[in-house]
């Protein structure tokens, strides 16, 4: 009788160690470049942007070093745009242009990147600002999510050329997207950013 108790909690034994969940392992590379990111949106959240540019520039390298893309993206995208509210346009520059060379990144983060390109040059180049627009269009998804960001742009540019027409059109359609739009644009980023790190 003990023999088959002994041999019923071997049993059980194995069923449980079977049936539980495999202890991810994560590397120190990969640690460090998911505690940036976290302090990079907690800064933000703070309104500390000098200390999320150093958090974003920790986080891009991290994971570059562990040749993770999809972390890549966000970084590069969250340094352009402290960069880009610190004033500084050209780093911002550099930070986004290899997304928009390189098919390692998301068609969604490129689209991002090229948006972003287009806002920091909408005053000061129209012309590559209008090519980097087009391209935001043209990669971005459907539905695309970011229609509305770039309706608003599009409106911001055609009254600037002097374009009346169509800055009302664009300007009119991301009204009506926007009333029917239940997500923030705005949060898209930080959103990912988060859902990112959970399901790593």
């Amino acid at each position: 009788m003990s023999a088959m108790r002994v041999a019923l909690g071997l049993l059980l034994s194995t069923l449980v160690a079977c049936g539980s969940a495999p202890v991810v392992v994560k590397s120190p590379a990969r640690m460090q470049a998911e505690l940036a990111h976290r302090n990079a949106l907690q800064a933000i959240r703070d309104g500390r942007i000098e200390s999320a540019a150093v958090e974003w520039h920790s986080a891009l390298l991290a994971y570059q070093s562990i040749d993770d893309w999809q972390g890549q993206g966000m970084a590069r995208l969250g340094l352009a745009q402290i960069q880009s509210r610190l004033g500084d346009q050209r780093a911002a520059e550099l930070v986004l242009a290899p997304m928009l060379a390189s098919t390692a990144f998301s068609a969604e983060h490129q689209t991002q990147a090229a948006l972003q390109m287009a806002q920091l040059l909408q005053v000061n180049d129209t012309v590559r600002a209008a090519e980097y627009l087009r391209m935001a269009k043209l990669s971005c998804a459907s539905p695309c999510r970011f229609e509305v960001q770039i309706l608003n742009l599009q409106a911001k540019m055609a009254l600037r050329a002097g374009d009346l027409e169509l800055a009302i059109s664009s300007a009119q359609q991301a009204l009506v997207l926007s009333a029917s739009n239940t997500c923030l644009s705005d949060l898209i980023g930080t959103r990912g950013s988060i859902r990112y790190l959970q399901h790593k």
